[in-house]
């Protein structure tokens, strides 16, 4: 192919963009490629225009997020202030994806602050916090509280705006997680397009429901009662429901449903009474994490053990969206400290580490992760640890000891004032976290916020929104 003289370049991309030939060559453009084009000169600035950046950016965005976003699911996402020219130009999806740039670059040059509040006390009280009623909308980390009088009332609370709702479980009926508190992370994700809202339920004699709090329908599904610990988790397409009954010592008994079939696309017994975790993905799959190996049931029933490299094992679960399974790692790994989490990345295989470089703070008994929360686009990872501290990493960043730490804060409490605190990102810039706080005997609900864009930029940004 002869090489095109150099004084016929700048006319090269605007007689292209009008021939039909560039609906195809978009197809091999990444957005930066486009802004990089807008760089060279007026004349290519002009051919790419802000409308050739949004169809773009959403295209990348439906592949991370599914066909479902559009403009209007992106109106409430929070933009950095240096996007707001494509917000203006009613680019969503771009100014998306330029805020995620700009914080990257904000993080790594300026870091972040955080600030603390105590958040206010409902009027009936606030006895205790219970995480088995989260709300699967990402977006909304919500808190389970239970009264502890008379009304066995719960009361959300959206850490994000701090709105507190009263929730009320149908009669008779208790919540299920996919956790035991033995093994509990609270886990997260910002989703620009939220899964379906749902809980499982169990009745008085173990049968299993699901219940959808907006149309407050109780369905009951065909699984069969059980009386001993059960655990029960529902995939992010609301398909599979899996559950599991640890035995006393007789091992545990495992099942998933497929609601769409109508039938039980697993059934078995393994002899192991201590799995602790449960997590279901959306083509049908179990996870199981015990203390000492985790276990894989494939939609056709085939099991496959995960036995942990270094003994026990904290954190075997999917995240929120059935993209990750993650794992905690210990020492031994890249010099890392306790508390390491490996992501592999489902189907591909691929492993991102998140590390923990860190001893655990003096007067704590332990660094493992109680909260983590994904970013939108699974572009950010947020862990907030049992000794308080605080680390948001970039996935798409690797700097030789696993993925870059873009931000790293200490949370303000003293001793382990919550064994699972509560973690969401807003955007991709702010990240949430609520714990119980004690001052001298009393114990407060607080919220401790990450900021992650600095100084005049946090300040110029407060309200705006795409």
């Amino acid at each position: 192919m002869p090489l095109v003289p150099t004084h016929y370049m700048p006319a090269l991309i605007p007689d292209l963009a009008a021939r039909d030939e560039w609906a195809g060559v978009l197809d091999y453009l990444s957005l930066a490629d486009l802004g990089r084009l807008r760089c060279v000169s007026s004349s290519f600035s002009a051919a790419i225009t802000p409308q050739m950046l949004e169809q773009t950016a959403l295209a990348f965005i439906r592949r991370e997020e599914g066909d479902g976003v559009s403009a209007s699911a992106l109106g409430t996402f929070r933009i950095h202030p240096a996007a707001g020219e494509l917000a203006a130009s009613r680019c969503p999806a771009a100014a998306c994806l330029a805020s995620l740039h700009h914080v990257r670059r904000d993080a790594m040059t300026r870091g972040g602050h955080g600030m603390l509040r105590q958040l206010p006390l409902h009027p009936a009280g606030m006895a205790g916090m219970d995480h088995r009623p989260l709300v699967r909308d990402g977006r909304m980390a919500a808190l389970g509280i239970y009264d502890g009088g008379s009304d066995p009332g719960w009361y959300s609370i959206d850490i994000r705006t701090e709105e507190i709702r009263t929730v009320r479980l149908p009669a008779g009926f208790s919540a299920l997680a996919p956790s035991l508190h033995v093994a509990r992370v609270t886990i997260g994700k910002h989703f620009l397009v939220p899964p379906c809202d749902g809980w499982l339920l169990a009745d008085t004699t173990g049968g299993l429901h699901l219940y959808g709090p907006a149309c407050a329908e109780t369905i009951p599904l065909p699984i069969p009662g059980a009386t001993a610990q059960t655990m029960a988790d529902m995939s992010c397409n609301g398909r599979f429901v899996g559950m599991v009954t640890r035995g006393d010592g007789e091992g545990s008994r495992v099942r998933c449903y497929d609601r769409e079939r109508g039938r039980f696309c697993v059934e078995d017994r393994i002899d192991d009474s201590d799995v602790c975790q449960l997590s279901v993905s959306d083509d049908g799959t179990l996870f199981l994490g015990a203390h000492r190996q985790g276990y894989v049931f494939a939609p056709d029933g085939d099991m496959a053990l995960r036995p942990y490299l270094n003994g026990c094992n904290g954190l075997f679960r999917l995240s929120v969206d059935g993209r990750f399974l993650m794992r905690t790692v210990y020492s031994g790994v890249l010099g890392a400290c306790e508390g390491c989490i490996m992501l592999e990345r489902r189907p591909q295989g691929q492993e991102i580490l998140l590390p923990r470089l860190k001893a655990t703070r003096p007067g704590f008994w332990s660094s493992r992760p109680g909260g983590i929360a994904f970013s939108a686009l699974n572009a950010l990872v947020a862990v907030v640890y049992l000794d308080g501290m605080l680390q948001v990493f970039d996935l798409q960043q690797n700097d030789g000891n696993g993925a870059r730490v873009l931000a790293e804060t200490v949370l303000p409490w003293a001793g382990v004032m919550s064994q699972q605190p509560v973690i969401c990102f807003e955007g991709f810039d702010r990240v949430h976290v609520a714990f119980w706080q004690r001052t001298g005997q009393a114990f407060r609900l607080a919220k401790f916020t990450l900021e992650m864009v600095g100084g005049e930029a946090a300040a110029a940004r407060q309200c705006m929104r795409v």
